[in-house]
């Protein structure tokens, strides 16, 4: 009995990532339409996050406006849910080079990131530049760079759990292929 209960619980345990409750309905019921209709019209995705990590930006300008039209690009991405600040920093790739020196570059980085709304999306490396408090962040200097970054999105509604890490495994790989790294998580 013993060996029974635990061979169940193992199974729950293995099938609990696949298990749907739409599978105990019937087919034509008012709650299977519910549910099919809900799916199909306001399903959330899977949210996620990009995050690069001590990524030299003046030196990989290129390389992010690739990864940005990268997720624009793909199709498992929800448009209208990918919060990316590169994308607001240098909305067209054509425009020449925000600053042509490193010091220039994070300056006016640091200057627009001042007014917009991805304060949570970059971390810079003097951490004084990372403080809500005006009086320290006044004091910091951003020319030394950004430590790290964040770009959110949502996946479409996908199948299961394998088909959601296949996918996002696979953007991790492309991404890292495109910034030619091995930083972005």
């Amino acid at each position: 009995m013993l060996f029974r209960s635990l061979a169940s619980a193992s199974w729950l345990e293995v099938c609990s990532g696949t298990l749907k409750l739409e599978w105990f309905f019937p087919e034509g019921s008012y709650t299977k339409k519910f549910i099919d209709l809900n799916d199909k019209y306001f399903s959330q995705g899977t949210t996620f996050s990009f995050y690069t990590d001590n990524v030299d930006l003046f030196a990989k300008q290129a390389e992010m406006n690739a990864f940005a039209s990268y997720i624009v690009q793909e199709p498992v991405i929800k448009y209208s849910s990918v919060q990316n600040w590169w994308a607001n920093f240098r909305p067209s790739p054509k425009v020449s080079a925000v600053g042509t020196t490193p010091d220039v570059f994070y300056t006016e980085l640091w200057t627009w990131f001042g007014t917009s709304d991805f304060q949570n999306s970059i971390q810079w490396v003097d951490t004084r530049c990372n403080s809500k408090d005006n009086a320290v962040s006044a004091t910091c200097d951003p020319t030394k760079g950004v430590a790290h970054t964040r770009i959110s999105a949502t996946l479409t509604r996908l199948g299961d759990g394998t088909t959601r890490f296949q996918t996002v495994n696979q953007m991790r790989l492309d991404i890292n292929k495109i910034l030619d790294r091995k930083s972005v998580v």
